[in-house]
Parts: C-alpha cells; structure tokens; sequence
C-alpha cells in the first residue's frame, strides 16, 4: 500500500494508488470552465510511488485535455477564445513543468 505521497505542485486530485496495483496514480488540476460555453479544460499525469511523474513511453507523459462537451460549431467569441487560449498555455505550462520535475 502506498501512502503519504505528495501531490505534485498544481494538482488537486489524484487516485488511489491501490487502484493501480499500487503502480502508480492518475493525478488532475481542477477544472478551468470557459465562459458560456461547454468546455472544460484540464491537466492530467502519472505519478509514481516514489513521487515523480512518469514521461516515459509505457506511461502518459502529462497532457492537456478539452471535455466533457466541446465548441460544437456555433463558435467563440474573441473573448472566450482568448479565455480558452490562456488557459490552455497555463495548463501545459503546468504539464511542462510536471515533466521536467520527472
């Protein structure tokens, strides 16, 4: 059983890690909703038992992800485009930053 092991810098939820034979955990920010519209963004990586983020090819590297919903064609305005665009630089600013810390 693993315990006691940190959240990484950014992240507000993670698995258990006995969900994953005690392997390692799926960790997330909090979701960023963008105004008027159904989309959402946030991050997600792999955490190890010792702490650190996977990055390597059998485990996800960080990524970014857009759902539940999405735009569906009837378009952003300049200001949720410009909500959704600086959201997603922080976001894989924060998933940059996961990596390095590997």
């Amino acid at each position: 059983m693993t315990v006691g092991i940190e959240l990484p810098a950014g992240a507000v939820a993670g698995d258990d890690f006995a969900f994953w034979d005690n392997e390692f955990r799926i960790v997330s920010t909090a979701d960023h909703r963008i105004s008027d519209i159904d989309v959402v963004a946030y991050a997600t990586a792999v955490q190890l038992p010792d702490g650190t983020i996977a990055t390597d090819a059998r485990l996800e590297a960080p990524k970014v992800w857009l759902g539940p919903g999405g735009v569906d064609g009837t378009g952003l305005t300049s200001a949720q485009a410009r909500e959704l665009a600086d959201t997603l630089v922080q976001l894989a600013d924060l998933a940059d930053h996961w990596a390095a810390t590997a």
